[in-house]
């Protein structure tokens, strides 16, 4: 499989551990490899470089990071295959997901991006309806997601300013471009609660911060769509035969 695993953890070895543990096929019978950036304090570092040791197909770095985006964007710079999955400490391979399927996929599509389901306490969270895809802030489960890494590159990968939400602020970027997403509503991971977006307050924070800066991309899509709309009207009502 042209995939990479991407997994980032700090001071969470229980999490870390049933990440692990729930790509051992992926890492086994399909020889996929899982990149783990590790930001943790010396005593669980030791941990977790003992626990992963004796796994096939990991490749462990060890980085003193500023946050999150700075860890993604490490593993990326080490990744070397086509296809990348950001998997992080905590969040797990859902048990029923039909990997077989998402190896053909990988083998096979035309497209730039795969976005699953994603699972949390509450179930399945389904993908919203197309009317509420843009902006894609807050419905793009990046635990569910597997994009071609030179999509990533393109938009200069995670912006560091963000200390959570990043994703958001690449989405927006991502979905201003002419890529290919293909939406696969089947379920593919075990979405860890209690992560920093969990913190509302200052979630929101970042989501308005990031809308600001990407004002110009935000504005630019209203004012196509808004055109586009104008354009059919009229070709289909006034437009002379």
């Amino acid at each position: 499989m042209q995939l990479n695993l991407i997994t980032i953890t700090k001071n969470d070895i229980e999490g870390v551990k049933k990440t692990i543990l729930s790509t051992e096929i992926l890492r086994e019978k399909y020889d996929v490899l899982q990149i783990v950036v590790d930001s943790s304090d010396e005593k669980i570092r030791k941990e977790i470089k003992q626990f992963l040791r004796a796994k096939k197909n990991i490749k462990y770095f060890n980085l003193k990071t500023h946050g999150i985006s700075q860890a993604f964007n490490y593993g990326i710079k080490k990744s070397n295959e086509k296809w990348l999955w950001f998997l992080n400490g905590g969040d797990t391979v859902y048990k029923n997901a039909d990997l077989t399927l998402v190896n053909n996929l990988i083998e096979n599509v035309g497209s730039d991006m795969l976005i699953f389901e994603i699972v949390d306490k509450d179930g399945v969270v389904k993908h919203p309806k197309i009317i509420n895809f843009w902006p894609p802030l807050g419905w793009v489960p990046h635990p569910a997601t597997i994009i071609k890494k030179k999509c990533l590159e393109d938009v200069g990968c995670f912006d560091e300013r963000y200390k959570i939400a990043m994703d958001g602020d690449l989405w927006i970027k991502l979905f201003s471009k002419e890529y290919i997403i293909d939406l696969v509503s089947i379920p593919l991971t075990n979405f860890a609660p209690n992560g920093l977006s969990s913190n509302e307050y200052e979630t929101g924070k970042e989501i308005a911060k990031l809308m600001w800066n990407n004002k110009k991309i935000l504005f630019f899509h209203w004012v196509k769509s808004t055109l586009e709309t104008i354009y059919t009207w009229f070709y289909y009502t006034i437009k002379p035969k």
